[in-house]
């Protein structure tokens, strides 16, 4: 099994997988279900999503992501590779912030001890919390395309309340691409593999809980 401390590159996949496919194809496959559900609950398609409701989308947003970075800094300060490797150049809480102080919403910092706990034990291993930022960085990829019809329905620039959707712009299939290197490393490992699936269809469901309650 690979060292989970390290913070280096992760080496190249091997070619041969098992025969049910990469761990990335097992948790696509496994978490469909969840990802659907969540998408319908949102439905940010809707002709009637005004932009009131996209700045409290936003403030629910911040209130998770506010939670959820402080949870993986401070794995990542006890020396978990994987929150390291999120935590480098992948932070969203000030792109959110910067979002809502442009649409003048209010972006207090919100009491997460209850949210930390739950973070705590949902991920309590480096493969459930590697699941659980497949689905995160995931989202990169839906928001880049939410960018494109936020961005013309509310005529909205990342200046002007866009960042966060807007996410990694260019830079958005590198990051997913090594977001997919880490997945790899658990290609052959059972094990692993159950419990990285177990830590993304978590965070699905977490995050529905959340903005059902926010």
């Amino acid at each position: 099994m690979p060292d989970m401390h390290t913070t280096t590159a992760p080496k190249a996949a091997s070619t041969v997988l098992p025969a049910s496919g990469s761990l990335r194809d097992e948790i696509r496959d496994a978490t469909h279900a969840e990802h659907e559900d969540l998408e319908n609950h949102m439905d940010l398609m809707r002709p009637d999503f005004e932009l009131e409701e996209y700045a409290r989308l936003l403030q629910k947003y911040h209130a998770f992501y506010h939670g959820l970075e402080r949870f993986l800094l401070g794995r990542a300060a006890q020396q978990s590779g994987f929150a390291e490797f999120y935590c480098r150049d992948r932070l969203k809480t000030p792109w959110l912030a910067s979002d809502l102080r442009a649409l003048n919403a209010g972006a207090d910092a919100p009491a997460d001890a209850p949210l930390q706990e739950r973070l705590a034990a949902l991920f309590a291993s480096e493969q459930r919390l590697l699941g659980a930022l497949y689905v995160i960085e995931g989202s990169m990829l839906g928001g880049s395309v939410m960018s494109k019809q936020f961005r013309k329905r509310f005529e909205l620039a990342p200046e002007t309340g866009l960042m966060f959707f807007t996410g990694y712009g260019s830079d958005t299939r590198e990051k997913w691409l090594a977001l997919l290197g880490l997945l790899a490393q658990f290609d052959h490992d059972p094990a692993a593999r159950r419990e990285a699936v177990e830590g993304a269809r978590s965070m699905f469901r977490l995050f529905k809980e959340h903005l059902a309650t926010a």
